[in-house]
């Protein structure tokens, strides 16, 4: 499967990139559906850096992963439930 910020590379130009935000809010509030969407910031700012904030507002939760050494930081930016926004989780990645 293509990542989300993969399409976005590919279909690059204002029209496109409109385009596949309006397909992403077609499905919002379908309860049917649960979509986990995970993205390379560094490649949508380059790509264009409006659309990380126009992914950010259509999603319910919004989950920032960072990746160190021996551990991983989860922060959440953005939730549904309110009080979990601005949580941070720290994992041991040490085996």
């Amino acid at each position: 499967m293509l990542g989300l910020d993969r399409a976005f590379y590919v279909h690059s130009s204002k029209e496109e990139i409109m385009t596949l935000l309006g397909n992403a809010i077609a499905f919002k509030g379908d309860k049917r559906r649960i979509a986990f969407y995970f993205v390379n910031i560094d490649v949508l700012n380059n790509i264009h850096p409006a659309i990380l904030s126009w992914l950010e507002e259509l999603a319910t939760t919004v989950i920032r992963v960072q990746g160190y050494l021996e551990k991983m930081k989860v922060i959440i930016i953005k939730s549904i439930n309110g009080p979990l926004t601005g949580k941070e989780i720290v994992v041991s990645l040490k085996t």
